[in-house]
């Protein structure tokens, strides 16, 4: 997580557009942030990149 209020740049980047939530540098929550759809897209990423797959429960999938 990256508080841009400690960035000049990310403030006159997204200014008043937070939170912005960015995976894998995409855009993917402006203003509003729905935990239920972060959780999909993480899960979708755990699925598709070998790093996530090593944090994985054993047995869940």
């Amino acid at each position: 997580m990256i508080n841009i209020a400690e960035d000049p740049k990310l403030i006159e980047k997204y200014g008043e557009r937070i939170p912005v939530v960015l995976l894998n540098g995409e855009e993917v929550f402006v203003y509003r942030v729905s935990e239920k759809q972060l959780r999909n897209k993480i899960r979708g990423l755990s699925q598709t990149s070998s790093i996530f797959g090593r944090f994985r429960k054993k047995g869940s999938s």
